[in-house]
């Protein structure tokens, strides 16, 4: 009798800490859902861009990580209320599934505006330095048309 009381009492703490874990995946999903309607804050530089997305990447794997902690503490629920919750944990792994292939979709989309934006800032780099390159031709080529316009005129003169 103290066995199943003691086993009533183990699965009904596993079942709360699996609910409470729920209704907290629950929050961030909607939190994440949210953030993904919205788009990265346009930032100054690319090296902020990257740190943005780089910091988009982690929160992605924090949620990833609770959703797998979420797998197992159903995994550890006894069989009778796994079977009870069968349907809401399907639920919530199809919504998260969804979730996941945003998330992906939206880092894979955030990648290519990075690498587009770095490769814009090397063609950038280059075009600078052809004007600088020409800017200094330039000023070679305004003294030298001045020589000859003196060269000229000594030539009249003589």
């Amino acid at each position: 009798f103290e066995q199943r009381r003691q086993y009533l009492l183990q699965a009904e703490r596993k079942r709360d800490i699996y609910l409470n874990e729920c209704k907290l995946y629950e929050d961030i999903f909607s939190l994440t859902m949210e953030r993904l309607s919205r788009s990265i804050q346009v930032a100054s530089t690319s090296d902020q861009y990257a740190r943005q997305l780089s910091e988009h990447k982690i929160h992605n794997e924090q949620i990833d990580e609770k959703r797998r902690q979420l797998n197992i503490l159903y995994d550890q629920l006894d069989h009778d209320t796994r079977t009870r919750y069968l349907k809401q944990h399907h639920d919530l792994e199809k919504r998260s599934n969804e979730l996941q292939d945003k998330i992906i979709e939206q880092t894979i989309h955030y990648e290519y505006l990075l690498r587009i934006w770095r490769e814009y800032e090397t063609r950038l780099d280059e075009i600078r330095h052809q004007l600088d390159g020409i800017q200094s031709q330039l000023s070679i080529t305004k003294r030298l048309l001045h020589f000859e316009q003196i060269q000229a005129a000594f030539v009249l003169y003589k």
